[in-house]
């Protein structure tokens, strides 16, 4: 029997051992009714095999068992290392709590599914449980933002760029996960430089004053940070590849260069 084999047995043994409790504090969540600090510890831990299941699955997909061995532990190093828990976005929390609602609201589930995707924001069932709480004002909040705006079908003027925004969106996203420090500068140039791939001419830029950033960094949790001029810094070369990349997703999401 081949290692992955082993390892796939023991997984379904997991699996039939904790299917039962887990069903029950399921059930006990999606009916809204309070389980326990030891049942959500249980969820978030024992209860929880995304990480078991994670690792069965890359390595029933290699055939290099030691190089995936590495990856992984790299991946863990990362997540694991102690640092400040990242804040989701405004953006974030309408994506999760959105999936919450379409897929059977279950809070542990959820939570566990956008760990996969968000790793760095650590999500917990008292946690989407915290989020449903704020939901209504979030989504208040939401509609008056450029992303809000874009997805709206009435809305025909866009007077934000939001294919520039939706960029930015993603790779402060992409830089929180790598714990980038992000400062006022770099957000103002990487907006500049997102603006330069979308073809947006230098005279309908809009005014990145200190209100509009004070503003964006409250959207997506970002905090005050200290200058960091190596983070602002980009090759041509790197400038020259997000450019070709970032006009791909303009293109395939429908906007206009």
């Amino acid at each position: 029997m081949k290692p992955v084999d082993i390892l796939k047995k023991g997984l379904q043994k997991l699996r039939d051992q904790t299917h039962d409790r887990k069903v029950r504090l399921e059930a006990e969540l999606k009916a809204n009714r309070p389980i326990s600090e030891v049942d959500e510890e249980w969820l978030d831990h024992t209860g929880n095999l995304v990480d078991e299941e994670r690792v069965v699955e890359e390595l029933d997909k290699a055939s290099d068992y030691e190089a995936v061995f590495e990856k992984l532990n790299q991946q863990e190093k990362s997540i694991e290392e102690p640092q400040t828990k990242a804040n989701a976005t405004l953006a974030q929390q309408i994506e999760i709590l959105n999936w919450y609602h379409t897929n059977g609201k279950h809070q542990s589930w959820t939570a566990n599914h956008f760990n996969k995707i968000y790793p760095f924001l650590r999500l917990k069932q008292p946690k989407i449980s915290d989020w449903l709480k704020h939901e209504a004002s979030w989504r208040a909040e939401y509609k008056g933002t450029s992303a809000g705006v874009a997805h709206s079908v009435k809305r025909v003027r866009q007077t934000q760029h939001p294919e520039v925004m939706e960029m930015l969106d993603l790779w402060v996203s992409e830089a929180m996960a790598d714990k980038l420090l992000l400062t006022g500068e770099v957000i103002h140039q990487k907006w500049k430089a997102f603006a330069d791939c979308a073809g947006v001419p230098t005279d309908k830029h809009i005014s990145l004053s200190e209100g509009w950033l004070s503003r964006y960094k409250v959207r997506n949790g970002l905090k005050q940070t200290k200058r960091h001029s190596e983070a602002a810094s980009a090759s041509p070369q790197t400038v020259d590849k997000e450019c070709l990349c970032m006009q791909g997703l303009i293109k395939n999401g429908g906007y206009k260069l």
